[in-house]
């Protein structure tokens, strides 16, 4: 289950950027984007609903839930993630990933055939296997994934909805290196940096956290931030290859 709140915390609205939040007078709320405050517009969360196979929303004033994303059950949801006008969000079940509109309710699919894969393509061209979450960069233009069961991370064009692999090549192993030479063993968590240079993978079988620097036009590069080399678990303080995690998923982690 993986649960994502608004942009903005309750008693802030977003000042023409979702990344800018300013208060509001008497705890009022508004929506990402707006240049106002309005009680009509409660701070709220949604939940990727894994074995329900929904996305649901939390209204934070009132704790009620809804429904607000009908998915195959068999699919699951696995990820969800906020674009920066508030409006809409990009969700991932375990073969697909989806733009759902929560001013329709509507979704449209972005990339996945609906079954496991590690295929490159454009939509439903593409394939994955058990998306585990979901990250937008570059002014909302594209999205990173970790593909668990592909062992790989992956990168989604949203202007054309084409798919490329970023990192890992399908088969479970450590190693270090650049693009398809790199080696995971299934990511389960993304966190991009604030200047967009490189992300920071959780490795939840390998036991590890990675760093995977994204130059721009070239290969993606792997290195090894913290955990153990030999995959080792455990709960262990320390620092680089001398501390342990036990299946580390930090889908949530900020810099």
């Amino acid at each position: 289950t993986r649960v994502q709140c608004q942009a903005c915390p309750v008693g802030t609205y977003s000042a023409g950027s979702a990344t800018v939040c300013t208060p509001c007078a008497g705890n009022l709320n508004s929506p990402a984007g707006s240049s106002v405050c309005s009680t009509s517009y409660p701070v709220f969360a949604l939940v990727a609903e894994w074995s329900g196979g929904a996305v649901r929303k939390i209204d934070i004033g009132t704790n009620s839930v809804s429904t607000v994303g009908g998915l195959s059950q068999s699919f699951g949801a696995t990820a969800v993630e906020f674009f920066s006008d508030g409006n809409s969000v990009l969700y991932a079940t375990r073969y697909s990933v989806s733009i759902l509109s929560l001013v329709s309710l509507t979704s449209t699919l972005v990339a996945g055939s609906g079954s496991a894969g590690l295929v490159n393509g454009v939509g439903s061209a593409a394939s994955f296997y058990y998306v585990c979450d979901v990250k937008l960069f570059g002014s909302d233009l594209f999205a990173m994934i970790a593909d668990s069961s592909n062992h790989a991370i992956r990168k989604i064009n949203l202007t054309d909805n084409s798919v490329v692999t970023l990192a890992g090549n399908g088969t479970s192993f450590y190693a270090e290196g650049t693009g398809n030479k790199i080696g995971l063993m299934s990511p389960q968590g993304v966190c991009i940096s604030a200047d967009e240079t490189f992300a920071v993978i959780s490795e939840g079988v390998g036991n590890r956290i990675r760093k995977i620097t994204l130059p721009a036009g070239g290969e993606s590069i792997s290195s090894l931030i913290a955990g153990s080399t030999a995959g080792l678990s455990g709960a262990l303080d320390g620092t680089g290859t001398c501390l342990l995690y036990t299946s580390p998923s930090p889908r949530d982690a900020h810099e």
